[in-house]
Parts: C-alpha cells; structure tokens; sequence
C-alpha cells in the first residue's frame, strides 16, 4: 500500500488528501464529505507526535465543525 502511495503523481496526492494548517481551511476542506453524509473520518498529521496533532485537532477544528452542524 505504501508503494502504491509512493507511486502516486504529487496532484492526486493533492486531490485525496487535506493539507492545511489554517482551522478554517480544514473545516472548508473537509464540510463537502459531512455535507454528503459522512460521519466518520479519518484524521492523521504528517509528524511523529499524533497525541499533539490531534489535541490541537480538537482544540482549533473539532469546535468549527460542531458549530456548523449546529447551524
């Protein structure tokens, strides 16, 4: 699988994935796949320490997300 990964030309790495440090952005990035009915997602940051990103996942994202399902 990580071949395969590895193989992929750098815009359909682009085109599956959402890279972004800015909470908007992510929220933006990722309403399309709430807005057509997806409840579970996966969420992974590129670096070694996972607990960080997603603390600061729940902390600047999670709260955007909640407020736009409120509404």
């Amino acid at each position: 699988m990580e071949r395969l990964a590895d193989e992929l030309p750098i815009h359909e790495v682009a085109r599956r994935w959402i890279g972004t440090c800015d909470p908007d952005e992510a929220v933006a990035q990722i309403a399309p796949y709430l807005d057509a009915g997806l409840d579970h997602l996966v969420v992974h940051g590129p670096g070694h320490d996972q607990a960080c990103f997603l603390e600061q996942f729940c902390a600047d994202v999670l709260p955007r997300l909640r407020a736009r399902r409120a509404s």
